[in-house]
């Protein structure tokens, strides 16, 4: 069934200049089951989820240590999903890497004076000048008091809380001007069930990880979450009886909803360390299936060793020139072999 021929507001914010009065409930909700590696909410049925349903997060070490700037937060989910009973509306894995990379689409401005605060980054950047005012300008990291404001503190008490929108987990909330689930109509029982990310670092000494990355080599001892701080700060909207009815009326005649939506879905692949005989590797993924519509692709070339700022998160440039192509049922789309660095910057897929 479309869209189409049902009231569209039961799955979208409504924009500043529409009429339309709402009722918000928040309510914060604890998890029923939680330790250092997995977490899992339960929602209640009732009223319209708004997509700015957020999740808090915290974690202790010492006031030596950081989330990767690039990261903040982010870094600690890696894998969550979205249930309906058991079956899967939605997931992201390597949530952490994915949110990672979508971070190098926001400006600056949001990065620095959002960002920071709210989920502990520090990836912002400036023009700098050398002394000699004749020279160039250079671009240099602006990642703001890092040591002030997103150092971990020894516990629950004195270690800041970040938080992550339940449309940056799960990107078909964000879609088509926000996607909200009237919780109301569902009989099943509606859960988030986060996997949260291991420390990687081999010893306490190490000063870069998955999780947090340290001013020194000094010794932190073991990062751990503060599952007193994890929680879901949920809004629910409700409109006015006569809506709510009808949106009802027309989930009851015809007999539930349907709707296509965003989903992430990840392939991974090992490459092969080049050799001098034959340095160039010629690699195919498939990236879609049957009746599936891919909307964007991102490339990441995962780093294996760490870096002191970025900590797991970091990409470097290949080695050698590298090109890539796009093709959808054998029709060559995107074509890099012949593009120089500036032009495939500036194309838009």
């Amino acid at each position: 069934m479309s869209y189409s021929n049902i009231p569209e507001l039961e799955m979208r914010k409504y924009s500043s200049n529409e009429n339309q009065e709402i009722n918000v409930q928040s309510e914060i909700l604890d998890p029923i089951s939680i330790d250092q590696t997995h977490v899992k909410f339960v929602f209640q049925n009732k009223g319209i989820l708004s997509s700015n349903t957020r999740l808090t997060l915290a974690l202790t070490g010492s006031n030596n240590c950081f989330p990767p700037i690039a990261s903040g937060c982010n870094a600690w989910v890696e894998n969550c999903e979205f249930k309906a009973n058991t079956k899967t509306i939605c997931s992201c894995e390597d949530y952490n890497h994915w949110a990672t990379a979508n971070i190098l689409f926001k400006n600056d401005e949001e990065r620095k004076d959002v960002m920071r605060f709210e989920k502990g980054t520090g990836f912002s950047f400036n023009i700098g000048r050398n002394a000699d005012s004749t020279a160039p300008g250079f671009l240099r990291l602006d990642p703001g008091s890092v040591q002030d404001s997103q150092t971990m503190g020894t516990a629950s008490t004195n270690t800041p809380v970040y938080q992550i929108k339940l449309s940056e987990l799960f990107p078909f909330m964000a879609s088509n001007g926000g996607l909200e689930l009237p919780l109301f109509l569902m009989k099943e029982q509606i859960t988030l069930e986060l996997t949260l990310t291991a420390d990687s670092r081999t010893a306490p000494t190490q000063n870069m990880g998955s999780r947090v990355v340290m001013n020194t080599n000094q010794d932190t001892g073991d990062t751990a979450f503060s599952t007193t701080d994890i929680k879901l700060v949920v809004d629910y909207h409700f409109y006015d009886q006569d809506t709510m009815q009808k949106i009802q009326s027309s989930y009851d005649k015809n007999g539930g909803f349907t709707k296509s939506y965003i989903d992430l879905q990840l392939t991974k692949i090992t490459i092969p360390a080049p050799n001098l005989v034959s340095p160039t590797q010629d690699i195919t993924r498939q990236l879609g299936g049957v009746n599936r519509e891919v909307k964007g692709v991102i490339l990441m070339n995962n780093d294996a060793l760490h870096d002191d700022l970025l900590g797991d998160y970091k990409s470097n440039a290949y080695a050698v020139q590298k090109s890539f192509n796009l093709t959808i049922n054998n029709i060559e789309l995107y074509n890099s072999n012949n593009m120089t660095a500036t032009e495939l910057y500036l194309r838009d897929p």
